[in-house]
């Protein structure tokens, strides 16, 4: 790998040392690789496999990169692996970054995969952003979000948004998401309590 100048065979080659069963040296080697003169794609790849080597080496590698690195593709690389892993401290990085992150690119990946892991705390997170967030870019991505967990998850609180948020925009917004509800029933309901009430602000 070292030795070679050729982008592909390094990628393969990559790919080759993180399928063999030495998680430790996995490690090891991708973070050589991401403190190396390797280019950018090389680098995302070995986040890769520094996510798959389940080892905690491997996860304060992911975590270092997620909160440090001053490229934005590494960060965001890194948060995905976190989201793979079934981890509370991953997690936990996860959340902290889509709450208080001051690089919005960065924000909105950490948002988008704490949907993702769609347990409670990550859905309390998601409804703590909404209710506390100022920034109405950053509150509209996190409906978004909001809108890809399970139906069971996100109905009550994109309900809850397009009944009670403050900025009619949003409201409006949820209520879009909402449309798409095969429950037409609930729709009904909810067209009938919110009709004659609510007007832009």
């Amino acid at each position: 790998f070292y030795q070679s100048s050729q982008e592909k065979f390094k990628q393969q080659a990559i790919r080759s040392i993180g399928s063999h069963d030495c998680k430790e040296k996995i490690v090891e080697f991708s973070k050589n690789v991401l403190h190396g003169k390797q280019s950018l794609p090389l680098k995302a790849e070995a986040i890769s496999f520094a996510g798959k080597s389940n080892t905690t080496n491997g996860l304060q590698l992911l975590i270092s990169t997620a909160i440090r690195s001053k490229n934005i593709l590494l960060r965001k690389k890194a948060l995905f692996a976190l989201s793979q892993l079934s981890n509370d401290k991953a997690q936990l990085v996860i959340a902290t970054i889509a709450q208080k992150e001051k690089n919005i690119e960065v924000r909105k990946e950490a948002i988008f995969w704490l949907a993702q892991v769609a347990n409670l705390k990550s859905v309390k997170v998601l409804n703590d952003i909404m209710q506390n967030e100022t920034d109405p870019g950053i509150r509209e991505y996190t409906l978004f979000a909001i809108s890809q967990l399970p139906g069971s998850q996100s109905k009550p609180l994109l309900t809850t948004v397009a009944l009670n948020d403050p900025m009619w925009r949003i409201r409006k917004k949820a209520r879009l998401i909402l449309k798409h509800s095969e429950d037409e029933r609930f729709m009904n309901f909810f067209d009938e309590l919110v009709r004659s009430s609510d007007s832009p602000n």
